[in-house]
């Protein structure tokens, strides 16, 4: 399946960036559209202590292939990936996250690190309620501000993704949006 983020995370890995992937949907469905990035395997050592980043590799990407290990106790992980994910900065310009499509503690994992947010939206009754929710939980929740100048961007279409964050690294060259095939 073919979703912004992987178009994304290729335009980038093209443009001769270094790219990470997180693919936190339980399907994994970006992990199999980009299997020329190198496959790190599961996410799960990002959300516990002591992570150390893997140097050296171009574009690379982590699958969620957790089993829900931490959906009962979730606020550990949550703090444990908050502290590892300044790690990653030294060793990619870019991370691209493919979040689930239904609303989690992995989604406000993604939302408590990213610079800019990508929501398509599909339209129709349900498309303001998935907005809604993220906005929502972006302000109730301490620590889900993103960094000062991040932006929300809302993609119409039929996608049925809830939340795609980018995290862009370099603070001084800000990403552009590029138009992407159906």
């Amino acid at each position: 399946m073919k979703t912004i983020a992987c178009h994304l995370a290729w335009h980038l890995a093209d443009a001769g960036h270094r790219v990470l992937v997180l693919d936190l949907d339980r399907q994994c469905n970006a992990s199999t559209a980009l299997r020329d990035f190198e496959q790190l395997g599961s996410c799960k050592p990002l959300f516990e202590p002591g992570y150390a980043a893997p140097e050296g590799l171009q574009r690379a990407i982590y699958s969620n292939r957790m089993a829900g290990e931490y959906d009962a106790d979730y606020g550990k992980a949550l703090t444990c990936f908050r502290a590892n994910f300044p790690a990653l900065k030294a060793a990619y310009d870019y991370c691209v996250i493919d979040t689930p499509p239904a609303w989690s503690w992995i989604n406000f994992a993604a939302l408590m690190v990213c610079d800019d947010l990508i929501v398509p939206v599909e339209p129709g009754p349900f498309g303001s309620d998935s907005t809604r929710q993220l906005s929502n939980s972006k302000r109730s929740r301490p620590g889900a501000e993103c960094p000062d100048g991040s932006r929300a961007i809302v993609v119409g279409g039929k996608s049925g993704r809830l939340v795609e964050a980018l995290i862009h690294f370099d603070g001084e060259d800000q990403p552009r949006l590029v138009r992407f095939d159906r």
